[in-house]
């Protein structure tokens, strides 16, 4: 296990193979910037050809980010009827959220296709290193042991665990929402025995999401506790394939610039953060 008196910071780009504008600026924040981990969208467009690309980074940890609310399954339609609209594509996230609360979406079709995108991972020969989800739905009570059983299937020991800054939402007073049902559901989260046995890492970066810039990410970095911390970011460069997902109000390309901005990289050196992605922490 990590040294406790030390502070390891893993600095996730999630959405990986969504698009080719994204996929290849997160490449970039790894090279050139903090990022040491992302989470790939396997069911994604760009996500085959990002698989190659990622290749060429070993030092780049890559999870799987379970999605249940975009872009067209893996699985067909036809093997996973209550979980797609009559498109064949998801429903959207309160569409999905509100069938898996009220059962009418089957745990079964949501395990087998969230098994899916875990396999196509590794069909490009990618260990997933963690696993995370879109939009943070499997801290949903009842997706919750699916994480810790699918995780365990497949060996993989991490698992993200969505953390809540309050006093942060003053700025952001649009995430209170999501924040207050994720505040409750972690609470089950940290309980549910079939994540037990993984490594739960608190992941920051909820309330700024899509919206990061270098002076958010030092008082992130300078406010960090010893042990291991994760911020998701969402890095990518601008272009006309991110237009399906305008509506996240995401600025991928600011984001990017402040993760491989000079002063963010020197905050990390003089405050001697362990910067590591998900594998090594479970090598230390």
């Amino acid at each position: 296990m990590p040294d406790s008196l030390n502070r390891y910071l893993i600095v996730n780009a999630d959405d990986f193979g969504i698009s080719e504008s994204i996929s290849k600026g997160i490449i970039f924040s790894h090279t050139y910037g903090a990022v040491s981990s992302t989470t790939a969208i396997t069911n994604g467009s760009y996500f085959e050809k990002g698989a190659e690309l990622a290749k060429e980074c070993p030092d780049l940890g890559i999870g799987v980010h379970l999605n249940l609310d975009e872009e067209v399954p893996v699985l067909p339609a036809s093997e996973i009827p209550s979980i797609v609209n009559d498109t064949g594509r998801f429903y959207s996230r309160w569409e999905i959220i509100f069938r898996v609360l009220r059962g009418s979406a089957s745990l079964n079709h949501i395990k087998a296709e969230w098994r899916a995108q875990i396999q196509r991972c590794l069909d490009m020969n990618i260990e997933p290193t963690h696993l995370d989800s879109h939009g943070h739905i499997y801290h949903l009570p009842r997706l919750q042991s699916l994480v810790g059983q699918l995780a365990t299937e497949f060996k993989i020991r991490a698992v993200r665990r969505t953390t809540v800054k309050f006093g942060s939402l003053l700025k952001h007073p649009q995430s209170f929402l999501k924040a207050s049902l994720l505040w409750g559901c972690g609470k089950l989260f940290d309980r549910q025995k079939d994540l037990t046995s993984l490594h739960h890492i608190s992941s920051i970066g909820l309330e700024e999401s899509g919206r990061v810039t270098y002076k958010i990410l030092i008082q992130n970095i300078r406010s960090l506790q010893p042990g291991i911390t994760e911020i998701m970011l969402h890095p990518g460069f601008t272009g006309e394939d991110n237009q399906p997902y305008r509506d996240w109000d995401y600025r991928w390309e600011a984001e990017l610039q402040a993760v491989v901005d000079s002063r963010v990289l020197d905050e990390l050196k003089s405050s001697k953060i362990v910067l590591v992605n998900h594998r090594q922490i479970q090598e230390i």
